[in-house]
């Protein structure tokens, strides 16, 4: 159990998930990184992270394409930039209770 779970910070939590998922990725554990990416995925959509519930479909995506799953690859950025088009506020920004600067890359 990580600190951010200790003290109930799900969302910094899911944080860290994402990180450990791009580097298992780097590493060619794929399956892996993508179990993690999707579960981090789903605790930024119960927190309403957009920013970084778009950057865990973008993590995802990379796992998948690492497989060679293309279809799968394809739907999952087309979720992420769905997610980021509902999101945009007025001005440009992403809305949402992100916290931070953020997790990684998304490519």
């Amino acid at each position: 159990m990580s600190l951010f779970e200790q003290i109930g910070d799900k969302s910094g939590a899911a944080r860290v998930q994402l990180a450990l998922a791009e580097l298992l990725i780097d590493r060619g554990a794929n399956l892996q990184a993508a179990a993690i990416a999707s579960r981090a995925g789903e605790e930024f959509a119960q927190e309403k992270a957009v920013r970084y519930e778009a950057l865990a479909n973008g993590v995802l995506a990379r796992a998948f394409l690492a497989q060679g799953q293309l279809a799968d690859a394809q739907q999952t950025i087309e979720r992420a930039k769905h997610i980021a088009e509902l999101s945009r506020s007025p001005s440009g920004t992403i809305c949402g209770s992100d916290h931070g600067s953020g997790a990684g890359r998304a490519g």
